[in-house]
């Protein structure tokens, strides 16, 4: 009997505790339902930013951060808070950044392999090698360590979850989110100096070497392109720096074209697209007929495009499609340049 009792007495104390427990956690929901609990408030002193009650359980605080418009949500959910962050942003257009997936197609390479395979990095090439900075890669990763983020549309949101006594602690998410939106929102007039200070001082070797890439031959009239080809670090570069001197660069670009480097490759082919003259035609023919077709074609009509009608006499591309690149004196027309045939594309 004596043990009964005691099993009842035991079960009696716990029953208490539970019911303590729980008016204790009522009792911090009830004062975060008020017009302005004390946790908003810290959260609200510590980033420098007015807040409001939007509704039950619900508050914002909105302003500006690191020169970003920011709105921070703080939602009530049992014992938790859930903190969303959104930060305004100045992107290119369909610039986008999200978690890797397998069902992704091929994404631009940034150079630093722990980065590109959590991050599917969507945008122009230069604004992505200018933007993420090593610092910029860091705080990606720490949001990344959140319930959840998203990128695009011109707009940064971050999503945390926090105690109700450690609102505050959100603070430090909020700030790099908007630290970030900083960094990410470059104006094009800022790209090659940011590119340049890439290229040169970035800790992973394979993204200051694509910055460099991308700066000499996306922005190869700018002083920070000159700079850089003055005092090039890395040689592979040397025939891209070409294009920011007065060193004819399209003899050095052709031989690119064979070269077992996709990224080499495509930078050659992207700046014959722009400057490139008919002596380029027939390696672009070549490169045409592998894995570069689409850019090679485009170059290729690019010059066509350039050069123009010629008159009688004038060199040209052979129409011909036994002799896909040839050159030949054109008799009577204009510059000719035959598509490959549906048997070369197959």
């Amino acid at each position: 009997m004596r043990a009964v009792d005691a099993t009842l007495i035991f079960f009696l104390v716990l029953y208490a505790a539970l019911l303590l427990a729980g008016g204790a956690a009522a009792a911090r929901s009830a004062n975060l339902l008020g017009d302005m609990p004390a946790t908003v408030v810290e959260l609200a002193e510590k980033l420098g930013l007015p807040a409001k009650k939007l509704r039950r359980g619900q508050w914002s605080l909105e302003g500006h951060l690191n020169g970003r418009a920011v709105q921070v949500t703080v939602r009530l959910m049992g014992s938790l808070c859930i903190v969303e962050t959104e930060v305004a942003l100045n992107l290119p257009p369909k610039a986008r950044v999200r978690p890797e997936s397998a069902f992704q197609g091929n994404d631009p390479e940034l150079g630093e392999p722990g980065f590109d395979s959590l991050m599917d990095l969507r945008g122009p090439e230069d604004w992505l090698s200018a933007a993420f900075s090593a610092e910029a890669r860091a705080l990606m990763k720490m949001l990344q360590g959140g319930e959840s983020y998203s990128l695009q549309d011109k707009q940064l949101r971050a999503t945390t979850s926090v105690t109700i006594e450690g609102l505050a602690s959100a603070a430090a998410d909020v700030g790099w989110a908007a630290r970030l939106g900083e960094l990410l929102s470059i104006s094009r007039a800022e790209l090659p100096a940011r590119l340049l200070a890439n290229a040169q001082d970035d800790p992973v070797e394979r993204v200051r070497l694509l910055a460099g890439l991308r700066l000499l031959t996306m922005h190869p009239e700018s002083e920070a392109a000159r700079a850089f080809a003055r005092d090039l670090p890395a040689p592979e570069l040397a025939p891209f720096a070409a294009l920011a001197t007065e060193v004819p660069a399209e003899p050095l670009l052709i031989p690119l074209l064979s070269k077992n480097d996709d990224t080499f490759t495509d930078a050659a082919i992207g700046a014959l697209h722009r400057w490139g003259s008919v002596a380029a035609v027939p390696a672009l023919r070549e490169a045409a007929r592998g894995s570069h077709r689409d850019p090679a074609e485009a170059a290729i009509a690019a010059i066509q495009a350039r050069i123009g009608p010629v008159e009688a006499g004038r060199l040209a591309v052979a129409a011909d499609p036994q002799a896909e690149g040839a050159l030949s004196l054109q008799q009577e027309g204009g510059l000719a340049l035959a598509p490959q045939t549906k048997k070369e594309r197959a």
